[in-house]
């Protein structure tokens, strides 16, 4: 009975062994999209609370591992040419609206502001890489989500200008792409959701199709659908440059 129980306790010292950080899931989650070059076309459709949509097709570039990063609005023609450039993981925002013809640094208090009118924020696109570095992370259980073992998180930003006072994300422990994130606002109420689907593999990386976020206080919503995604496109750095956004 003595070895048993010997037996038993060395197989729970190897599980609880095994068990996952929340620094080394947002590790898993930094390298699945540490790419060299991104290019992704997309849609995104936004409808107010009022129930009113209006949409935008646009694309996005990605390079050195998501450290630049550049989105530029192609339709309707009243947005178009307009862009944003995001460099050192967020540290570093520029915009560029082509009826003033003025680019402008965004202000570190200023991130928080919707783009375009949608339910993301500057904050939202320049998070989207190098988790690991801006935030703490907390695993408060697993648990299955949208068909899939998820490890869920507790994320607590590490940037003082950040607009939000926890995440909650679900991460995918097959892929480690989130398939959901709740942002919390100052105040600790829930703000937002987004809930991601429609995950492909593009040259062996997951890639998600479909976005969605949804603004919980007042009912609205943004949606993005990806139409292409390449991995493999040489993008040079001249490319992410404030030269460069008002093309």
């Amino acid at each position: 009975m003595r070895y048993l129980t010997l037996i038993l306790a060395l197989l729970l010292l190897t599980t609880v062994a095994a068990e996952l950080t929340g620094k080394e899931i947002l590790e898993k989650i930094d390298a699945v999209f540490t790419v060299d070059s991104m290019w992704s076309g997309s849609t995104q459709t936004i409808t107010t609370p009022e129930g009113e949509t209006r949409s935008f097709t646009m694309e996005s570039m990605a390079r050195d591992g998501n450290r630049q990063q550049l989105t530029r609005y192609l339709t309707p023609q009243s947005v178009a040419g307009t862009a944003f450039l995001i460099l050192d993981y967020g540290n570093d925002i520029w915009t560029y609206f082509p009826d003033t013809d003025r680019t402008r640094q965004l202000a570190a208090n200023a991130q928080n502001r919707s783009v375009m009118g949608s339910n993301l924020s500057y904050e939202d696109m320049a998070s989207e890489a190098d988790y690991a570095e801006n935030y703490s992370a907390e695993v408060l259980r697993q648990e299955e989500y949208a068909g899939a073992d998820c490890y869920v998180l507790k994320l607590i930003p590490l940037k003082s200008s950040s607009s939000y006072s926890k995440m909650v994300l679900w991460v995918d422990e097959g892929t480690w792409v989130t398939l959901r994130c709740d942002y919390y606002d100052k105040g600790g109420e829930l703000l937002k959701r987004m809930r991601i689907r429609d995950i492909r593999y593009i040259d062996g990386t997951p890639t998600p199709f479909y976005y969605e976020m949804e603004g919980l206080q007042d009912g609205s919503m943004t949606e993005i659908t990806m139409s292409k995604v390449r991995y493999d496109m040489n993008l040079p750095e001249s490319l992410f440059t404030t030269a460069n956004l008002s093309r």
